[in-house]
This record gives structure tokens, sequence and C-alpha cells, in this order.
């Protein structure tokens, strides 16, 4: 539509281009049950406007020029039943695109205001703030990053981060470390280098998990309950797992928290362990 990612946010000439995305209606079928007295057809075919798209923000980062991560944040359909990620808040999904760990990227998460949150304040527009340093909300706003979608193009061996730093990329480890800082509630890691022919678990964090401390016998008797299962999930304090082309997630509680299993039943399906780091292609 003719607008850069730096100036959809503020140009007074990207408004066209804002009111085609927060004016976007999807219609949704009617989900509360009809009074006999009331069926018709009317009544039976009619459906109400839901508009998904709160708000969007472009965040620069580091890669190539104009290279923007994106922070989208999404309404739950109302449908008269609390969402069942958080009942007091819409669904904010953070996409770094090619970087290297950002601490512009990091700031703007940890104090993004969520639709909720600008009511509170009766701040519905927001301007630029005086320097990119500084929040949008006071410090005390608590996190608001549903899902953070994070590039992890290089593993974290030697030359990996070698490689990551030379061509502005980041590596699974980095990924992960960016989605703690910002307290994400899930983060899944994607985007990984053609070099590897798969990339799992164990292959995410291969430093924690080291040759000598992982029991390859009883992981190939019982992956879900190694003792390198238990400590690669319990690393971090959110849900997270490996991304994999055509993979389709439900942005639910329920759907983030089995980020992790699913990516140990694609592990266990592709017959791989962690004896064979990286998966060359």
């Amino acid at each position: 539509v003719g607008v850069s990612h730096r100036e959809f946010e503020f140009s007074p000439f990207a408004e066209h281009a804002r009111a085609i995305l927060y004016q976007y209606n999807l219609l949704l079928p009617r989900t509360q049950p009809l009074a006999t007295s009331s069926l018709s057809i009317s009544n039976c075919l009619a459906t109400k406007p839901y508009r998904p798209f709160a708000l969007l923000r472009h965040v620069e980062v580091e890669h190539c020029q104009e290279a923007f991560a994106m922070i989208l944040e999404l309404r739950y359909a109302d449908d008269g039943v609390p969402n069942s990620l958080n009942e007091d808040s819409n669904f904010v999904l953070c996409f770094s695109g090619d970087t290297r760990p950002s601490s512009q990227l990091v700031r703007r998460c940890r104090s993004y205001p969520t639709s909720r949150n600008r009511d509170k304040l009766g701040q519905h527009h927001y301007r630029r703030p005086p320097s990119l340093s500084q929040p949008w909300l006071p410090p005390s706003t608590p996190p608001q990053i549903s899902l953070l979608i994070h590039e992890s193009t290089f593993l974290n061996d030697s030359q990996g981060r070698v490689d990551a730093m030379k061509k502005r990329h980041s590596t699974s480890a980095e990924a992960l470390d960016i989605a703690r800082q910002v307290n994400a509630k899930a983060c899944l890691l994607s985007h990984f280098s053609q070099r590897y022919r798969h990339v799992s678990i164990h292959d995410a964090i291969a430093s924690p998990l080291s040759s000598s401390s992982v029991d390859h016998h009883n992981e190939s008797a019982d992956p879900m309950r190694s003792s390198a299962v238990i400590v690669a999930k319990n690393t971090y304090p959110f849900h997270w797992g490996i991304a994999l082309d055509g993979m389709i997630i439900p942005l639910t509680h329920s759907g983030l928290s089995k980020l992790f299993d699913l990516s140990r039943c694609v592990d266990a399906l592709m017959g791989l362990n962690s004896e064979n780091p990286g998966h060359l292609a």
C-alpha cells in the first residue's frame, strides 16, 4: 500500500493503511442459543462483526537496513466466554523477523501497552516517545507478550555463534534468552539455517545438556520421562518449542502449553537423538 514499516505507526499519510488493518471485519456465526420463539431463517443465519486486529507496532532491529520486528495485538472473539489465555487482556504476538538479539525489541515488548491498559490510562492513541530509550508506559506495567516467535538461525555451538555474529542472526540460546528477558508467556523458535536437516529440543539448548549429563539409554527407552527432557523443559520459565513448516497452533493457553511436547513428538517421529547434534544436512 506504499507505506513503510517506519511510517505506518506515526505518519498521517499512513492513515489509510491503518484503517485497512484496524477496521478489517470478519463475520462470526452466532454462538448463543436462540429461543424457540425467535427461530427464523434470518435469525439462524445471523452473524456478528469481529475486528481481530487491535494494534500493530513495528520495532527496528539489528539485521540489515530497514529491518523491523512486529508486535501485533489480537482481540479475542467476543462470544461471551472468557478467553483461556488471560481474561484481562488480548493476545499479543511478537515476531522478531531476522535480527541479532535486540535490546530495543526487549524494551518495547516489556513496555507494550495492551488495549486494556490504554483504556485504564485514558490513552487510546500514542505518539512517538521523545526517545527510543523511553518506554511507552511506566516500567511498573506488567509484560504483555503472549507469544514470541523469534528467529533462531543457528545453534548455540562454536560455529553457530560465530556465524550468528557474522551474518547478524541469532542462535537458539540467544532467542530463548530474549523470551526470558521480555517475560513472554510462550516462545516459538523459527527460521533455522538450511544446514540443519532438523533441529531438536536438545539441539536448541545444547549447552545445558552436555553429553556427560544425558542418559541416552533412558531417553531412547522413554523420551518423555528422561532426565534430559526434564532439564530441557524446566530450563526456561515459559512454554517453548520448535517451529516447523506447515505448523498450525491454537492461540490459547492450552495450545501454547503443549509446544514442548509437540516438539518432542516431532523429534521422535524424525528418529533423532542428542548424539547427533545439529543433524547437519
